[in-house]
């Protein structure tokens, strides 16, 4: 008898582990992303550096 009241624990506490799993889950997964994307931040506003020293090194400063 003591060794089916063991087995029901076990169970039970297995049980109650995975469905706490699933619920952290599935809780993460409604919620989304925790920061949504933002094009902005990825887009380049102007040429670099490298740039400027390839296609302006011949120029004059300030010439037009």
């Amino acid at each position: 008898m003591r060794q089916l009241s063991l087995a029901i624990e076990v169970t039970v506490s297995m049980f109650r582990r995975s469905v706490a799993v699933a619920a952290t889950f599935l809780r993460s997964s409604l919620e989304g992303p925790v920061r949504k994307y933002h094009p902005e931040d990825h887009y380049m506003r102007s040429p670099g550096p490298k740039w400027r020293e390839k296609h302006l090194f011949g120029r004059a400063p300030g010439g037009t």
